[in-house]
């Protein structure tokens, strides 16, 4: 399903406001620094550790509804 998804791409229209509106995590590539916000990542690597991060909140959520 879309919200299991995330998304990556260096086009903020295309690749993040288009990917929010269909239900997609999304993160804005800016290797130049010019953008600020939660949703932007420096760098590939940046984005791995992002995912990582999701999937930790995702876990600990599923271990405490148990």
């Amino acid at each position: 399903s879309p919200a299991e998804m995330v998304h990556v791409g260096d086009q903020y229209g295309f690749d993040y406001l288009a990917a929010r509106k269909a239900g997609v995590k999304a993160f804005l590539l800016d290797r130049s620094g010019r953008r600020k916000g939660g949703f932007v990542v420096g760098d590939l690597l940046e984005f791995c550790g992002r995912v990582a991060e999701l999937e930790r909140v995702r876990r600990s959520r599923a271990s405490k509804a148990f």
